[in-house]
């Protein structure tokens, strides 16, 4: 039996989307990834994997610029980016929201929210990055302000130009 024999190799890649070459293809052994996104600014992808770790790449190059271990203990299901590209909003597999800042050197767990009893899907930032929108598997969309970490507390109404 060959030693390797289970070991399978999950990659996404970036696709010019008009010559429909291949452009950049990012991998990790025996690792899924569950979500993907680039920063407003385009020096970033960042992506939410199955072992519980958010992972940024350089565009150019698919090289690994920084990675948060343990971001979520049931993997990262959720991932996105402000519109200022100085926090990552990540969604995990126990239902948890978390906010990370991320500066050239340092990241930083800002906050921990937790009302979804399953998995966050979909992750969704408002252009003023003061609100956040997240859908779960329990069929649940919680909108969050992003000033106090907390769920809103008034009745609003979906504006599809806000998101």
């Amino acid at each position: 039996m060959h030693p390797y024999k289970y070991i399978y190799i999950c990659f996404h890649s970036i696709w010019h989307a008009l010559t429909g070459n291949e452009l950049l293809r990012i991998s990790q052994a025996n690792k899924t990834c569950n979500s993907i996104c680039f920063t407003r600014d385009g020096k970033m992808i960042i992506s939410g994997w199955d072992d519980g770790r958010i992972r940024a790449y350089y565009p150019e190059s698919g090289r690994e610029m920084f990675t948060i271990n343990d971001a979520h203990n049931r993997g990262v299901t959720a991932v996105t980016v402000t519109n200022d590209c100085r926090r990552i909003i990540s969604g995990g597999g126990e239902g948890m929201i978390r906010i990370w800042q991320i500066n050239a050197n340092s990241r930083e767990l800002l906050a921990t929210m937790k009302e979804h009893k399953n998995a966050v899907v979909a992750i969704r930032i408002n252009k003023s990055d003061t609100e956040c929108v997240t859908a779960s598997l329990d069929g649940t969309c919680i909108i969050w302000n992003l000033k106090r970490f907390a769920r809103n507390g008034t009745p609003c109404s979906f504006n599809v130009d806000e998101f």
